[in-house]
């Protein structure tokens, strides 16, 4: 009877499990098995259902990441955001990235370049969260942290940290340590604070700089170069996104009057060439929402957050604007939907914030 209702509870989503640990004693135990929660996050559809937006940085208070639900679903909103101030304790958030469920975040006491940081990684689904042990670098100055998460693979996730001269180095949560990897990456023109850290395919991807990438595996901490994207002039344009959605790693670049064509690629799976998908005018946005230009009257201030795909919602993007307004732009039908109708407390910093991290359902467990 215990084999069928637990395969009963493998086929239902995360948040309908949580919700019915409360049914008895034997449903808490099962549910709350670390062996279970392996289990059902590796079964489990990996359908992304919001975004964490960083705080911005120019803001001389503590202020906690701002959640969106790309639906309507202002229970896990409300649930979500409220774990979140408990985590952060009124303390700066200094770092944020997130890969299949699980978020790590970085908080200081104090609002400065070089700081003590505590890392937490964090499940916002499952509330658990684990703190990390301090980088052994002989610097304090951290340019970039990522996750690396599967749990196809491993019940183990890894972060990469970028710190002290731009040196690599990788946690892994079944050893407990930092490893130095002894790799540099060329931080004259890493645009750290600009871009993700997206995860795929056992590698973390950084964009660098016109059109030039590069990946770390995350096992043999091998440093590679990826292809360069083949395009008229050699240039897909002012980089306005790279990020992973659906199993793909993706690259929109601005192009026009204001950088209001984008040009959408997506990398081959075996990593042999960037191919172009197609191109969008945000100038369809901007009948609905209008979009100013910037302070140098070059381009229109607007960030995409999230290039949505393999999703019951149908492709889409994630846009938000200096406003404060967040909007889903379905590309199959045109159709707009607002996620957000404002937030005034970071309403400038949306615009201008390149990434977010992404949020899924998970019953992983965090070690």
């Amino acid at each position: 009877m215990e084999d069928l209702l637990r395969e009963i509870l493998l086929r239902l989503s995360p948040r309908s499990v949580l919700r019915l640990q409360c049914v008895s004693k034997q449903w808490l135990s099962i549910i709350s098995c670390p062996k279970f929660r392996r289990l059902h996050s590796r079964r489990s559809a990996a359908f992304v259902t919001g975004l964490f937006f960083p705080p911005p940085t120019h803001i001389p208070l503590p202020a906690g990441p701002h959640f969106v639900a790309l639906r309507n679903q202002k229970p896990q909103h409300n649930t979500i955001a409220n774990r979140l101030i408990e985590l952060c304790g009124g303390r700066f958030v200094v770092s944020l990235s997130s890969c299949n469920g699980l978020l790590c975040i970085g908080l200081s006491d104090e609002n400065a370049l070089f700081r003590e940081c505590e890392y937490y990684v964090y499940n916002p689904t499952t509330n658990q969260r684990r703190r990390i042990p301090q980088v052994q670098s002989e610097s304090k100055y951290v340019s970039n942290v990522a996750i690396a998460f599967d749990a196809s693979k491993s019940n183990h996730y890894k972060l990469v940290c970028v710190c002290g001269y731009f040196r690599v180095w990788v946690f892994s949560s079944e050893s407990r340590v930092w490893r130095n990897t002894g790799k540099r990456l060329p931080g004259g023109c890493l645009n750290f604070y600009s871009f993700p850290s997206p995860y795929l395919n056992g590698a973390i991807h950084w964009y660098v700089f016109k059109n030039e990438f590069l990946c770390l595996d995350i096992d043999s901490c091998e440093l590679r170069p990826m292809p360069c994207i083949s395009c008229v002039n050699n240039d897909p344009g002012w980089c306005k996104y790279l990020g992973e959605c659906g199993g793909h790693l993706h690259f929109i670049g601005e192009r026009g009057r204001g950088g209001q064509l984008l040009n959408v690629f997506e990398m081959k799976n075996d990593y042999s060439q960037w191919v172009f998908k197609y191109q969008v005018d945000v100038g369809y946005v901007e009948r609905f929402y209008p979009i100013d230009m910037d302070e140098f009257n070059m381009r229109l201030q607007f960030s995409i957050n999230l290039l949505l795909t393999g999703h019951e919602e149908g492709e889409g993007l994630v846009i938000s604007l200096p406003n404060g307004k967040v909007i889903f732009w379905r590309l199959h039908d045109m159709s707009i939907t607002q996620l957000v109708e404002s937030c005034n407390e970071i309403q400038h910093h949306m615009s201008r914030c390149y990434y977010t991290s992404k949020h899924i359902d998970t019953l992983a467990f965090i070690y």
